[in-house]
């Protein structure tokens, strides 16, 4: 038995290490390169609230590391043979045995060369998921939320007497590269020209002299991130020893959100997505910051308006998400309290995103095919909407999560050329002091969203995002990208008492003073 056992460790035991190697390699740079993993908060993140995702993604992984593995052992076992006919290699101690004598090459043995290269695959994750970074951030402390954060709670919001209501369309990976050139894109012909069109007609908040719009930011990269970003005016940090509070009854418990500010002010709240809510927690988020009623896969499931077995692309695919969408509309609207409706697409998730049946297509590539039909999809929602009765006092906002997670597919001639998130918004209750050649983030949008239903906000800032309808400076503009990038990155005590874990059943906020409520008169 000692003997076999020794058999084994001396001769399969490397072979696994290395084959096991092989796969760390393989999948760190499928989850790093082709998902684009823009750090290791985001990995954490995403491993913790896991429940509900895509199995999509899991299986062209699978299929992605199969290929290549397969290939790599091959190659090796190939090149073994072929050496093998001309030099009799003994791999124990890496020895070449030429016309009969023995020559020692490297003085280890496989199980030191294979517990070797384990070691330099674990490294290559290290610096992959910039690990390396997240554990500088850790040891750097920031100071951008201690002095920029307003909290919300004690703000003076007032609304019109007529409260007006809110669809905001959270589009994935939605950013201006898909533009054409001529419109501050990246493609010769655009993919998704309606939306061009929507962006020269309304209000588009840019950073050019064209349709540009905000900086994702450092924790608002991918789509959880960038909602919170958006609706809360914060960064989506995640402390290692407090992660599971994203997946808990206290979601942020700090934060106070666009769907807190409206349901304090009469408001209903919706959420419409075709994923199960649960994933990347947001049905947490959600439901309390501001009591959503949320419509997701399950609840289409459960109304049987898709089949008990029914799973395309994510759970249902856009087109479907929008004719849910017009239903609910027209329920909701006819209630004496305005809404909040937001709803979350997913066709143009990557790798290649879902093309629907309905659409037309015109490029070569399918993810490009895949923004030409979401266009094509959300331009027909948006002309229901203007058809509507309840259109006359509801404000439209098209937003991007984050920018495209794709490496590689919007490519730039130019050098100064700087991807930015897309953002239009349609029939605002206000009109902007000046929207071109902004410098701001995706942070930024929380106050101007508020603004854009006519409410007047005292100060315009809230969280760290700036009401961009005004003449205030934003962080990014009061700063620097560069500045505003470091400090997300950094470890805030801050960020994790006061935002993320504070308790605020207490009527005081962050800053221990009494709260001034929000003015309905």
């Amino acid at each position: 038995m000692k003997k076999y056992l020794k058999k084994a460790k001396n001769k399969y035991i490397p072979y696994f290490l290395i084959i096991l190697s092989i796969v760390i390699i393989l999948v760190s740079y499928y989850i790093a390169e082709q998902i684009n993993c823009s750090s290791f908060e985001q990995l954490l993140y995403t491993i913790n609230t896991v429940e509900g995702a895509s199995m999509q993604p899991v299986y062209e992984g699978a299929l992605f590391v199969s290929i290549r593995l397969i290939a790599v052992v091959g190659l090796v076992l190939l090149i073994r043979y072929l050496v093998k006919r001309k030099v009799n290699i003994t791999f124990n101690n890496v020895y070449l045995e030429l016309n009969k004598k023995r020559i020692k090459v490297f003085p280890f043995s496989r199980m030191f060369i294979s517990v070797v290269v384990l070691l330099l695959s674990l490294i290559y994750v290290f610096y992959a998921f910039k690990f390396n970074e997240y554990l500088d951030s850790q040891f750097n402390k920031a100071e951008i939320f201690e002095k920029e954060y307003i909290d919300p709670r004690g703000v003076k919001i007032t609304f019109p007497e007529k409260k007006r209501n809110l669809i905001y369309i959270y589009v994935e990976s939605l950013e201006n590269s898909a533009l054409s050139t001529t419109h501050g894109g990246v493609e010769k012909t655009s993919y998704i020209p309606n939306l061009e069109k929507l962006a020269l007609e309304n209000t588009n908040f840019s950073n050019t002299q064209t349709i540009g719009g905000g900086y994702a930011t450092y924790g608002s990269t991918w789509t959880i991130a960038g909602m919170i970003s958006q609706s809360a005016g914060i960064p989506l940090k995640v402390s290692a020893g407090k992660s599971n509070s994203y997946t808990s009854n206290n979601y942020m418990t700090g934060a106070y959100t666009l769907g807190d500010i409206l349901k304090e002010n009469g408001y209903n709240n919706y959420f419409i997505l075709g994923e199960e809510s649960s994933f990347a927690g947001a049905d947490a988020y959600y439901k309390q910051h501001g009591n959503y009623e949320i419509f997701d896969y399950n609840w289409a499931k459960k109304e049987k308006l898709i089949p008990e077995d029914y799973y395309e692309w994510w759970g249902f695919e856009d087109s479907k998400l929008f004719e849910f969408s017009k239903q609910k509309l027209l329920e909701i609207s006819q209630n004496d309290e305005p809404f909040n409706f937001v709803m979350e697409t997913m066709d143009t998730h990557f790798m290649d995103g879902y093309v629907d049946k309905s659409c037309k297509t015109k490029f070569k590539e399918n993810y490009a095919n895949a923004y030409y039909c979401t266009d094509q999809l959300l331009s027909s929602f948006i002309k229901w909407v203007k058809e509507q009765d309840f259109y006359e006092n509801t404000t439209i906002i098209i937003s991007g999560d984050h920018l495209t997670m794709r490496k590689g597919f919007f490519v730039s001639n130019d050098m100064s050329y700087q991807r930015t998130v897309y953002n239009v918004i349609i029939n605002s209750a206000i009109e902007a002091s000046y929207t071109k050649n902004r410098k701001f983030n995706t942070i930024d949008m929380y106050p101007t969203t508020i603004a854009s239903l006519g409410a007047e906000i005292e100060g315009d800032r809230l969280g760290l995002g700036t009401n961009l309808f005004s003449d205030k400076k934003t962080l990014i503009e009061r700063t620097s990208l560069d500045y505003v990038e470091s400090e997300f990155s950094k470890s805030s005590d801050f960020y994790n008492d006061k935002i993320l874990m504070d308790d605020y059943n207490s009527k005081s906020d962050v800053f221990g003073k009494e709260v001034t409520k929000n003015d309905n008169e």
